[in-house]
């Protein structure tokens, strides 16, 4: 019988602000963008990480029935990333299938998400970003090493060991998470069940500015056409030149932060097209086919104020992208722990994210938890964002998606 479990955490924040004055642009010097550079295997995963977010992204969408949603495919990835160095056989190649990594090696993986992370972290000194993992286990849980070793090397991971009989355990847990995401998610683990063996976190906190500036002077009042019918939301707006791409099937429009080496990306879809017809043909080609067309026009920008926050269990959807061994009693873990059998027993994502004149504020939480067993041209074009939309914030020279999520009614509340 499997009953001991092990929980892998990763917390994601990504908090987007700038400052709350009227000023068309930040007066302050920021360093150039330059782009992360990478090998030709890291290039083809570049691809290989982005079809993972969207057929992520697609799946999730499937199951909400109309709903809104908000994911952080990057928290996804990261935790599941720490948890494959665990595993073995069927189920190695299972997750490999799941994050859209056929054909690479595990030291190839690894280091591409270290190169991400790396560049990431100094992709925009104007910006605050922060990536920080760690592992935590019950006392006397006897880990490989080789698998403490390798999220070690590649994740930075800390690990240590807690006496999870404790209460301090969970606090000790959840300290750590607030800290690293500077108090925005300040809770992850509610307890410690008798058959949790090790949690293993990932968190990020992201902070900067638009490059160019909304003023709150310029918020109205306006209807938006939701889904439901017609909605009132408060309307941000400023006319400047932002990187746009239009078809007969969308319009999008890319809203820098700092140097521009972050940015959100609004999918508007052409009103004869429902959201989610646009994200059934979203994948790895059309997004870098709509990025590689993109190109500076002086867009005129209004784009409601919202917030939302979402919740899900992602076992169906990661069973349906083809890792479903990992959580039947098949499941090979055996380099975590070679004297236990583990297999994952769910898969939970949580999300917030608010969108506002100040900018842009964003956190994610994905916990594995695992049982034993197993330039400008003269003219303006409008970018009216007043119908069902998506949106992706995401790093310029590697296309790494970070959030993504489809609005069909914004609320603030």
């Amino acid at each position: 019988m499997k009953n001991i479990a092990l929980c892998v955490l990763c917390a994601g924040i990504i908090c987007v602000m700038i400052s709350c004055n009227d000023s068309k642009n930040v007066n302050q010097v920021v360093k150039p963008y330059e782009p992360i550079e990478l090998s030709a295997s890291q290039t083809q995963q570049v691809s290989a990480d982005n079809s993972f977010a969207f057929d992520l992204f697609k799946t999730v969408n499937q199951s909400e029935n109309g709903n809104d949603f908000f994911i952080s495919p990057f928290s996804v990835s990261q935790a599941l990333g720490m948890v494959y160095n665990g595993a073995a056989g069927a189920t190695k190649t299972a997750m490999e299938t799941a994050l859209r990594r056929n054909g690479f090696s595990a030291d190839e993986i690894n280091a591409y998400y270290k190169k991400v992370a790396d560049g990431l972290l100094s992709a925009d000194p104007s910006t605050q970003l922060k990536i920080a993992n760690s592992i935590w286990t019950r006392k006397d849980f006897p880990v490989l090493q080789s698998f403490y070793d390798v999220n070690t090397t590649y994740y930075g991971a800390k690990a240590q060991s807690l006496d999870f009989s404790q209460s301090s355990s969970k606090d000790i847990i959840n300290n750590w998470c607030s800290q690293n995401t500077n108090g925005k998610i300040p809770s992850i683990i509610d307890q410690i069940s008798n058959d949790m063996m090790m949690y293993l976190i990932n968190a990020v906190y992201f902070k900067g500015i638009w490059t160019s500036q909304f003023k709150t002077s310029d918020t109205f009042s306006g209807s938006f056409d939701a889904t439901t019918g017609s909605v009132p939301v408060k309307y941000m707006k400023q006319e400047s030149a932002f990187n746009y791409f239009v078809n007969d099937s969308v319009q999008c429009a890319e809203l820098p932060y700092g140097n521009g080496a972050f940015s959100m990306v609004v999918v508007l879809p052409a009103s004869k097209y429902s959201v989610d017809q646009i994200t059934d043909k979203l994948n790895s080609s059309t997004w870098k086919s709509w990025q590689g067309a993109m190109h500076p026009i002086n867009l005129h920008v209004e784009l409601p104020k919202f917030k939302l926050s979402y919740k899900t269990i992602l076992n169906n959807t990661l069973t349906q992208m083809g890792m479903g061994i990992a959580f039947s009693d098949f499941a090979d873990f055996s380099k975590i722990v070679s004297t236990r059998e583990l297999y994952i027993s769910r898969v939970l994502h949580n999300t917030f994210v608010e969108v506002d004149e100040e900018g842009t504020e964003a956190a994610a939480v994905t916990a594995v938890a695992m049982a034993n067993g197993a330039a400008n041209p003269e003219t303006t074009v409008s970018f009216i964002v007043n119908r069902p939309f998506l949106f992706f914030i995401k790093e310029k020279s590697t296309g790494t998606i970070l959030f993504a999520g489809k609005i069909l009614k914004p609320v603030i509340k």
